[in-house]
């Protein structure tokens, strides 16, 4: 019994059951879910297996993106909200601000 509960207990830590890559969809070329093991989640449009059109990219920490992509880069019009509720909105350029 002791043994039982101690496997019970681990399960969770070891990652049993855990998926990761694509968990939904297209993830090459479409709409897709795809998911790392480090907690990451891009839920949008994909291309070439790279997130590219529309989507929403979620880390673990609550930060998210959401907006354009290209070539798996923020790039566009795009809202980036901070855990702490800080939120950068507007211009994106490989993955930096440029501004509103």
């Amino acid at each position: 019994m002791k043994k039982l509960l101690l496997l019970l207990l681990c399960v969770p830590l070891i990652g049993i059951g855990q998926k990761t890559g694509c968990i939904s969809g297209d993830c090459k070329n479409g709409y897709g879910t795809y998911d790392w093991s480090n907690g990451d989640k891009y839920i949008g449009e994909h291309k070439n297996g790279l997130g590219h059109g529309i989507g929403t990219y979620t880390y673990p920490s609550g930060t998210k993106y959401v907006g354009a992509f290209k070539d798996g880069l923020y790039n566009g019009q795009g809202t980036y909200t901070i855990a702490d509720g800080t939120v950068y909105k507007g211009l994106w350029k490989n993955d930096e601000f440029i501004g509103e």
